[in-house]
């Protein structure tokens, strides 16, 4: 009976030991080809598959209108090919998503007119005419020098000329600058007039390149005081009578011969027409 109890026993342990061997085993070939345990001979990691059941989820985008028209400022300085200075140009486009006409507004800035290097320029040429004018004239003239402080001062006032409602302008100004007697007038002008300032001047021993011309000392007509005094370059802003007077000189009708015999009567009446003076 004893003997029976101690091979049953013996068998149950059996059991276990086997139950126990195969178990190791089991854990062991799962240690080993799971693919989180190192790799045999390794060191090195192996890459992790993972296997999983996903579901995705479609969730509608939600989505943000554009505008119908999209709006596009642009702005750039362009150098023009020529020695201009630079100008400014504001562009604008707009286009539609779909169909859409694209438009294009330029705003250009332009540089200003150089107005005043035009008038220079202007003057200039102007003052080169009237001289080659006084130069080519048959009327003889001995104050050349004169003659051209006279021009340079007749140009210097051109902007004052301003009775448009008699006739009397810069334009017109510049017109009679431009006849083609000129030089005549001018020249017949200067000589009747400097020359009797110069004579007064001697006569009397004082600067005649300084001294305020006047009717009580020297006996001088207002037109004539004018002209000294535009020689002189002590002129202020012309008065209306003294446009006049200019204007009338230069472009009154008068005989060709009138300017080198009887410049003095012209004078005279300049002096009745525009200052009233008898």
């Amino acid at each position: 009976m004893r003997t029976k109890l101690q091979g049953r026993r013996s068998i149950l342990l059996w059991v276990q030991y086997l139950v126990l061997l195969t178990t190791a085993a089991s854990v062991g070939y799962l240690m080993y080809t799971s693919p989180l345990w190192p790799a045999a001979g390794g060191g090195g990691e192996s890459t992790a598959t993972a296997v999983a059941v996903v579901t995705l989820a479609t969730a509608t985008p939600t989505v943000t209108p554009s505008p119908n028209i999209v709006t596009l400022a642009v702005t750039q300085v362009l150098t023009p090919p020529s020695a201009t200075p630079e100008w400014t140009a504001t562009a604008t486009t707009a286009a539609g998503r779909s169909g859409a006409v694209a438009t294009f507004t330029p705003t250009v800035f332009i540089a200003p007119t150089l107005t005043a290097t035009t008038a220079s320029v202007d003057r200039a040429q102007l003052r080169e005419q009237v001289l080659a004018a006084t130069r080519s004239s048959r009327i003889r003239n001995a104050y050349p020098q004169q003659t051209e402080q006279l021009v340079d001062a007749l140009l210097a006032h051109l902007p004052e000329f301003q009775l448009p409602t008699l006739g009397v302008t810069t334009a017109t100004m510049q017109q009679a600058l431009k006849r083609p007697d000129v030089g005549d007038r001018l020249n017949a002008l200067v000589q009747e007039v400097w020359a009797d300032w110069s004579g007064i001047a001697g006569r009397k021993s004082f600067d005649l390149n300084t001294r305020e011309p006047t009717y009580a000392e020297h006996n001088l007509s207002p037109l004539r005081q004018l002209v000294i005094r535009l020689i002189q370059d002590r002129q202020g802003t012309l008065a209306d009578y003294q446009q006049h007077g200019l204007h009338n000189l230069l472009t009154r009708s008068e005989e060709a011969s009138v300017w080198s015999s009887n410049i003095d009567g012209v004078i005279g009446a300049v002096n009745r027409d525009s200052f009233q003076w008898p």
